[in-house]
């Protein structure tokens, strides 16, 4: 069985290009790079949800220490690394609408 994808502008009808030969199945990439962009959109979102609930979780826990160095110092450690997260999930985002635009296909569902 034979598979190709196709490619937009083929067959160009300028350039003189050959169709495809009759019943050969065509997709393309779009629907690999909208099955791709619902996974990197979800991943964003869930990683964000996460580093706010860490954040969050890491501001109660020096607020409630009362005076307990060591929980003090786990809340500041927990605020440290839910800030770093956020910074590498901000990062990705840029990294992947880079990628994206290289490649011409918009893989950021949620960001037209």
């Amino acid at each position: 069985m034979k598979i190709a994808l196709s490619i937009p502008g083929y067959p160009d009808i300028n350039t003189g290009a050959t169709p495809l030969p009759e019943g050969t199945p065509t997709g393309g990439l779009d629907t690999a790079a909208r099955a791709i962009g619902v996974l990197i959109d979800f991943a964003i979102i869930a990683a964000v949800i996460f580093a706010v609930y860490l954040l969050i979780r890491g501001g109660l826990n020096m607020m409630t220490s009362g005076g307990d160095k060591e929980r003090f110092a786990k809340g500041r450690e927990r605020l440290r690394y839910a800030i770093i997260g956020l910074i590498v999930i901000f990062l990705s985002f840029f990294l992947i609408s880079i990628i994206g635009g290289f490649f011409g296909v918009n893989l950021l569902n949620f960001y037209k």
